[in-house]
């Protein structure tokens, strides 16, 4: 028995699902449509902040739930959920990985389910097979957590001649300084300058995550539906 046998699983993940994941990528649009109107450099700033905040806490539930649902049968979601990020793993479980290696790595046998829910979990599972194949993505996302954790723990940021810096370790800094100045990155991860872009990655992470609930909503309705 843990602390959470109180709450149903298929009951909270159809309410994330409907209600809780929509609110991180509101807020991120809203903050975003703020900065471009706003003429004051300051509350750019500020709004910025905010909203790169509320994609690595939408990047961290993602990491999240891929964890809970590929570790499900050894350990409660809720259970899951509650550990923190690491996203060496999340990487290393999807680079390069084909439709099978992950439908593998989260056990799942579709030859349990009906053609149409075959269909649905093979479509979702390829999305999470793309997700995580872009190196640079991956290498900017590993550089940008170091400022993840500054924003939320005490927002350990300050500004000095007219820019606003994080309180990183040396070679923390480094990488992220040249990070910000690498050419093509702007496709592949997340740009000061590029507010937009935050809107199309949020979409992406939400998506992602509806997919992950989506798989073990169909799992578990065919429970329920076969008695088990």
């Amino acid at each position: 028995m843990n602390k959470y046998d109180h709450i149903n699983e298929n009951d909270f993940l159809k309410g994330y699902a409907e209600f809780t994941i929509k609110i991180r990528p509101y807020i991120i649009c809203e903050l975003c449509e703020k900065y471009k109107t706003t003429s004051n450099q300051d509350e750019k700033e500020y709004l910025y902040i905010l909203a790169i905040e509320q994609f690595f806490l939408l990047y961290e539930t993602f990491e999240g739930f891929f964890r809970a649902i590929k570790d499900r049968h050894e350990k409660s979601i809720f259970a899951s959920l509650e550990q923190g990020i690491n996203i060496q793993n999340l990487y290393e479980s999807l680079k390069n990985k084909t439709d099978q290696n992950i439908l593998d790595e989260f056990n799942i046998s579709l030859n349990q389910f009906n053609e149409e829910n075959r269909k649905n979990i093979e479509e979702r599972v390829a999305r999470l097979a793309t997700l995580w194949k872009n190196d640079n993505f991956y290498e900017a996302m590993k550089i940008l957590i170091p400022v993840f954790n500054k924003l939320k723990h005490k927002l350990l940021f300050y500004k000095k001649d007219g820019r606003v810096y994080p309180v990183l370790e040396s070679f923390q800094e480094e990488n992220f300084e040249k990070i910000l100045k690498k050419p093509n990155i702007e496709k592949e991860s997340i740009l000061l300058e590029d507010i937009d872009r935050l809107v199309d990655m949020s979409k992406l992470f939400k998506g992602a995550i509806l997919d992950l609930i989506e798989i073990r909503l169909i799992e578990l309705r065919h429970l329920i539906n076969n008695g088990k």
